[in-house]
């Protein structure tokens, strides 16, 4: 929030309507407002705080006190801040309530506060009305009116306070500040991300660890020494992923080259049995041939038996 003019009419110290014009310093947005005792430095800051959230700056403030007591009758008592907050223009004008002496007659009647917001445009201007902590200027500056008193002003008697914040009040309101509760947003989402990629990582490190105990190899194989030191390491702590993959897939290409003679094995004992096989069929048919030979002498021979013996 940068603020650009302050008015101020019968408001405390300052009887008549009087405006500062904060242009004037610059626009770092840094004053210094400095004077002798009862000046009316704090009603400044009074001004200023009561015009954004209908509250003085200070704690020892009452809305009765803020009208000036020698302020005349027909004179209004407000003030009226215009600033700029995240590029727009925005003008405040604030009326506490009070008692004034009547215009006619005795005694007193009663000045309703009143308060009005003005949103300025490049075609114009949009006015509506502000009620007290609805939240309205809290949602245009970004902070609201306890964290605006620690840091956009500094009062006599309250530089302690913002010294003395502590480390979560200080980080609310520099949060608040400087518009940083996305990065906030973003941190616990990241966190939450790393939680679950912890709890991922220990769920694959335990399947890892019981998986590579599973591993085995031949005793005689080169290897064998390797596999049994990866799991005395494996029962202690998780090894390299790298170190083991290495390892396994020293072993696949071992067990590849192991299937490859067995695949050449079994190819040379495959033809070797065609082989026999062959020759057992051969076998067969010419046994068959031999029984059916044996046969037909056999019928021959009986043949022959019954035939009458010539003399």
């Amino acid at each position: 929030m940068l603020p650009l003019t302050l008015r101020m009419s019968a408001f405390c110290s300052y009887l008549d309507e009087t405006e500062i014009d904060f242009t004037r310093f610059g626009q770092k947005g840094l004053y210094l407002i400095t004077g002798d005792t009862g000046a009316g430095k704090t009603t400044i800051f009074d001004a200023i705080s009561y015009a954004l959230y209908g509250e003085a700056s200070g704690d020892m403030r009452e809305q009765r006190l803020l009208r000036s007591k020698n302020a005349p009758a027909d004179q209004p008592t407000y003030v009226e801040l215009t600033f700029l907050s995240k590029g727009k223009k925005y003008t405040i004008r604030r009326s506490p309530e009070y008692e004034r002496p009547a215009k006619r007659g005795t005694g007193t009647v009663k000045s309703a506060a009143e308060a009005t917001l003005t949103i300025w445009h490049e075609e114009g201007k949009e006015t509506e009305t502000l009620r007290r902590n609805d939240g309205r200027v809290t949602d245009i500056i970004g902070i609201d009116t306890k964290k605006f008193k620690q840091l956009s002003m500094i009062a006599q008697g309250e530089f302690k306070r913002v010294l003395t914040a502590d480390t979560g009040e200080k980080t609310e309101i520099l949060r608040a500040i400087f518009g940083t509760e996305r990065f906030s947003i973003l941190q616990e989402k990241l966190k939450e991300k790393t939680d679950e990629c912890r709890q991922e990582y220990e769920k694959l490190s335990t399947d890892m660890r019981s998986r590579l105990q599973q591993v085995e190899c031949q005793q005689d194989s080169p290897l064998a020494e390797k596999v049994t030191e990866m799991k005395m390491k494996n029962s202690e702590v998780v090894i390299s992923p790298t170190e083991s993959a290495e390892l396994i897939g020293m072993l696949i290409r071992e067990d590849r080259e192991s299937c490859k003679a067995c695949e050449e094995n079994f190819k040379e004992t495959s033809e070797e049995i065609d082989q026999l096989n062959t020759e057992i069929g051969k076998a067969e048919e010419r046994e068959k041939q031999r029984e059916k030979y044996l046969q037909t002498k056999a019928k021959l021979k009986a043949e022959q038996e019954r035939l009458p013996q010539v003399q």
